[in-house]
C-alpha cells in the first residue's frame, strides 16, 4: 500500500521532473526490498561505524568516569595519610617530651641522692643516731635506700617531699610516653592502610587510563573508517548520478516516456539499449549451475536504476514482491496477455493505473534471486510464458 500511495503521488508531479529524478526520491519509500545501491552500502557502513563509534565514546566516557572516582579516592587516601602522618609526629613529639621529662627526673632523683647522703653525713658528725648510717651504707639500691630512709622518717619533711614529687614526675612521664607510643603505633598502622589502599587504586586506575587509550585509539581508527565510507559514497552517488543521467536521455523527459518504435501490435522495447543477457528457455541455470533449467522470459540487462517502459498499453494488475522475482510489476493488457517486469529496484506505478507503451513503470535492480542488475521481462497468455521475441525484437 505504500508503495502504490507513492507512485500515485509521483504519477501527479509536474511533467517537466525527468524520470531518473522521480526515481531518485522514489527510493526513500521503495520499502524493504530495495536493492541496496553502492552508494546506500557505503552509507550504511558508515553508518555502521559511526554507531560503533558512539558506543566506544559511551564507553570510553564511562571509563573516564571510573577514572575520576578513582581519582576521588586516591585524593581521601592521601588526605587520610597525611592526617595520620600529621597524628604520627604529634605522638612521636610527645614521645620525646616524655623522654625528655624522665631524664630530668632521674637526674633531680641523683641530685637529691647526693643532697640526702651529705645531709647523712652532717647529721652523723652533729651526733645523729648511727644507724642512719647503717641504713644508707646497708641499701643494696638507691630506691631500696629511699624506702628505708621514708620507713624510719629520719629525713626531713622538705626532703621528703621533694622525693615523692620526682618519683611522681618520672612516673607521670613514663605513663605520657606509653601513651604516646601507643599513639604513633595507631597513627603509623593508619599511614600504612592509607597508603596501601592508595598504591593499590593508583594501580586500578593505571590500568583504566590504559583502557581508556585503547578505546581511544579504536574510536580514532572508526571515525576515520566512517569518513572514508562517506567519501565512497559520496563517489558512488556521483557516478550513480551520472550514470542515471545517461539513462535519462533515452526519455522523453516531458512526458515520462521512453524512446522507441511502437510495433504495429502496439508493443514497445521496455528497456531501449539494453542487452540481452539470457534468452528465453532452455539454459545453464547462473546460480545453481543446472544444465537445461527453464528460463520463463528474458533477461535485460542495464545499469542499476535504468528506467523501464510498459511493453504495451494495460492496467496494472500487481505492485510488489514476487518472490525470487524479487521486486516486480504486473501490467494486464486484456485478451488474456500479460507482461510481467522482475528483479526491479523501485517502482514507479500503482495497481489500477493505466499505463501507455513506452510509460515509465519501474527501475532496473537486482532483486530476489539475481546475479547482476537486469531486468527480467516475461510475456504470458493466460499465465503461460512464451517467448517475448514472438512480439517483440531484441
Amino acid at each position: 500500500m505504500q508503495n502504490s500511495n507513492t507512485a500515485q503521488a509521483f504519477r501527479h508531479i509536474s511533467s517537466g521532473f525527468a524520470c531518473a529524478a522521480v526515481a531518485a526520491v522514489l527510493a526513500i519509500g521503495a520499502g524493504p526490498f530495495a536493492y541496496a545501491t553502492p552508494s546506500d552500502q557505503h552509507e550504511s557502513k558508515a553508518q555502521e561505524y559511526a554507531d560503533s563509534s558512539a558506543q566506544k565514546r559511551a564507553e570510553a566516557a564511562e571509563i573516564q568516569q571510573n577514572i575520576d572516582a578513582l581519582q576521588t579516592r586516591i585524593n581521601q587516601a592521601t588526605a587520610t595519610y597525611e592526617s595520620a602522618l600529621a597524628e604520627h609526629d604529634v605522638a612521636n613529639a610527645a614521645v620525646e617530651d616524655a623522654d625528655r621529662r624522665m631524664r630530668e627526673a632521674d637526674e633531680r632523683i641523683l641530685q637529691l641522692r647526693g643532697q640526702l647522703g651529705s645531709r647523712a653525713i652532717t647529721m652523723y658528725k652533729s651526733g645523729g643516731e648511727t644507724n642512719i648510717v647503717d641504713v644508707l651504707l646497708g641499701a643494696q639500691s638507691f630506691d631500696s635506700f629511699l624506702k628505708s630512709w621514708d620507713a624510719v622518717r629520719r629525713i626531713a619533711d622538705q626532703d621528703a617531699q621533694w622525693v615523692e614529687e620526682s618519683k611522681q614526675a618520672r612516673l607521670d612521664a613514663y605513663e605520657a610516653r606509653t601513651e604516646s607510643m601507643q599513639q604513633r603505633a595507631v597513627a603509623q598502622e593508619k599511614m600504612d592502610e592509607a597508603e596501601q589502599a592508595r598504591i593499590e587504586v593508583v594501580a586500578a586506575q593505571t590500568e583504566m587510563q590504559a583502557t581508556l587509550a585503547n578505546v581511544n585509539e579504536e574510536i580514532a581508527t572508526l571515525d576515520a573508517l566512517q569518513e572514508e565510507e562517506e567519501m565512497a559514497a559520496e563517489e558512488a552517488r556521483r557516478l550513480e548520478e551520472e550514470a542515471a543521467r545517461l539513462a535519462a536521455q533515452k526519455f522523453n523527459v516531458g512526458s515520462g516516456q521512453i524512446v522507441g518504435a511502437i510495433s504495429a501490435g502496439g508493443w514497445m522495447h521496455p528497456l531501449p539499449g539494453s542487452r540481452v543477457s539470457s534468452e528465453y528457455g532452455s539454459r545453464t541455470d547462473p546460480i545453481s549451475g543446472q544444465v537445461s533449467a527453464y528460463h520463463s522470459g528474458i533477461d535485460l540487462a542495464a545499469p542499476m536504476g535504468t528506467p523501464v517502459g510498459a511493453a504495451k498499453a494495460g492496467t496494472v494488475a500487481y505492485v510488489g514482491w514476487y518472490g525470487t522475482g524479487g521486486n516486480a510489476v504486473i501490467v494486464n493488457h486484456g485478451d488474456g496477455v500479460r507482461t510481467v517486469y522482475m528483479h526491479l529496484s523501485r517502482f514507479n506505478t500503482y495497481v489500477g493505473e493505466s499505463v501507455q507503451p513506452g510509460q515509465c513503470i519501474a527501475y532496473v535492480g537486482s532483486t530476489g534471486r539475481s546475479t547482476g542488475p537486469h531486468l527480467h521481462f516475461n510475456v504470458e497468455i493466460n499465465k503461460t510464458p512464451i517467448n517475448p521475441r514472438a512480439v517483440l525484437s531484441f
